[in-house]
């Protein structure tokens, strides 16, 4: 067996072999349905969208009642939301991910465990509500109104739905199968990237609206994901061969299986890293209500 000393060493050697001439090369080793401005407008154009009705409803904010600290906390919270899905979904990691699991990995910590809580903590929907006109804003709440929104709200709510919903769209794709389909045709590589965010906004925005009872069974269910995503990382990590052919016939990196195993580490340690911090800050909020209620 491996031993970590020189997992670790070879894992090293693949991220120091990053560079642009692999992703020069990504043209010529078989990438199909390579990104081109379409593709980069699809991402593109919603972060700019939504960045600047965020900086349009907040200005509306401060013109009107001032901006707090907290309200600047929010904003710097979105800001780096945004920055993180820009640069993991428009710069060179978007392409090195092409040729490289580990740098595919990096990109789905971003879509999952990054970007998701910093954006929610920005309160987006508030000050998107806040940017449009008058008019406009009764049209745009009225979806919940509709019949069943409020099975769909209830249901959204639900730490445990969310956080089983999300652990099956991680593990689904990352079956060999869906992750080398998602890389050979680019409508099912974007619904991938699509499907990991919003179930990871979802779980996410469960977790921060949770209280007394719920936000204990929301550390439960944090911890839950904890072990899956570990247990999934590690899979990827201890395989003895590697798992995704796709990166062979690509060649895109000299050892695929250290690559692999990179990738797996990713997964395993950062990824689940934030997952722990947002566990003892749930916690800790959790103590901080109780001490502070009436009751004592």
């Amino acid at each position: 067996m491996r031993t970590m000393p020189n997992l670790a060493a070879r894992s090293a050697a693949v991220a120091g072999g990053w560079g642009l001439p692999a992703v020069a090369a990504a043209h010529s080793v078989g990438v199909s349905e390579s990104a081109g401005p379409s593709d980069v407008l699809l991402v593109l154009v919603p972060l700019l969208v939504g960045t600047l009705l965020y900086i349009a409803g907040l200005a509306r904010r401060a013109a009107t009642t001032g901006l707090t600290q907290r309200s600047r906390g929010r904003a710097a919270s979105f800001g780096l939301g945004i920055t993180l899905l820009a640069i993991a979904l428009l710069g060179p990691l978007e392409a090195w991910a092409e040729l490289s699991f580990s740098a595919h990995m990096a990109q789905h910590m971003v879509l999952i465990a990054l970007a998701p809580p910093l954006l929610l903590l920005g309160r987006p929907g508030a000050a998107w509500l806040r940017a449009l006109p008058q008019a406009w804003r009764a049209a745009a709440t009225s979806p919940q109104r509709w019949p069943g929104a409020r099975v769909v709200s209830r249901w959204t709510r639900s730490v445990a739905a969310t956080s089983l919903l999300h652990g099956a769209v991680l593990w689904g794709w990352h079956a060999p199968a869906a992750f080398e389909m998602a890389l050979r045709h680019n409508t099912i590589h974007w619904l991938e990237h699509l499907t990991l965010l919003a179930t990871g906004m979802l779980f996410w925005r469960a977790l921060l609206r949770a209280r007394g009872v719920m936000l204990g069974w929301g550390l439960v269910w944090m911890l839950v994901t904890v072990i899956h995503s570990g247990m999934l990382g590690a899979l990827i990590t201890l395989a003895p061969r590697p798992l995704y052919g796709i990166y062979i016939e690509r060649g895109g990196v000299a050892d695929v299986l250290a690559d692999q195993q990179l990738a797996g580490l990713i997964m395993w340690v950062p990824m689940g890293t934030v997952y722990l911090l947002a566990a003892l800050l749930f916690a800790a909020r959790g103590l901080r209500i109780r001490e502070t209620s009436p009751a004592h």
